[in-house]
């Protein structure tokens, strides 16, 4: 959870660039583009951004539907899941692969499966725990505890284990 709270963590999904220049990006020149501007560019009727500088298409810093996940990302998020002791799911119905093999990945190598998911998962049988709960609501409770606060709710949920 240290590592955690401290950001040293993988994203698969909606990742940033490094640098921070932008949320998009040309992908004819690589010229950054916050995401205030696609944002105004798409709510003034444009359907595709192209970029004002050479007229390429503008794209989000993230992995879209059909398109295969940058293959040195996906062998580091594959090597993090197998050297994990705790493997978390959070929000995910675990159909989309490969990042769907993470969790098997992490279970293989001995890890405990917890997936926070409001529907059955396919992998919900091979977890150590599920819960049905919101994302939010369950990380707030499982923060608090692990901080030795009361929730704010001023309960813990019945799933989260009584501090001794």
């Amino acid at each position: 959870m240290d590592r955690l709270a401290r950001g040293d963590r993988q994203l698969l999904h909606g990742r940033r660039p490094q640098n921070r220049e932008g949320t998009a990006r040309c992908l004819a020149c690589a010229a950054p583009y916050s995401r205030d501007e696609v944002h105004g560019w798409l709510e003034a009727g444009v359907d595709v951004p192209a970029c004002p500088a050479c007229g390429g298409v503008i794209k989000p810093f993230t992995v879209l539907f059909g398109e295969a996940m940058p293959s040195g990302l996906m062998q580091e998020a594959e090597r993090r899941a197998r050297a994990a002791d705790l493997f978390v799911v959070l929000g995910s119905s675990l159909v989309v692969y490969p990042a769907a093999y993470l969790p098997v990945h992490a279970k293989h190598a001995g890890a405990t499966l917890v997936i926070v998911n409001l529907e059955p998962t396919p992998l919900d049988a091979r977890a150590d725990l599920v819960i049905r709960e919101p994302t939010g609501a369950t990380m707030t409770a499982v923060l608090a505890s692990l901080r030795g606060s009361v929730t704010p709710e001023g309960a813990s949920p019945s799933w989260l284990p009584t501090p001794s």
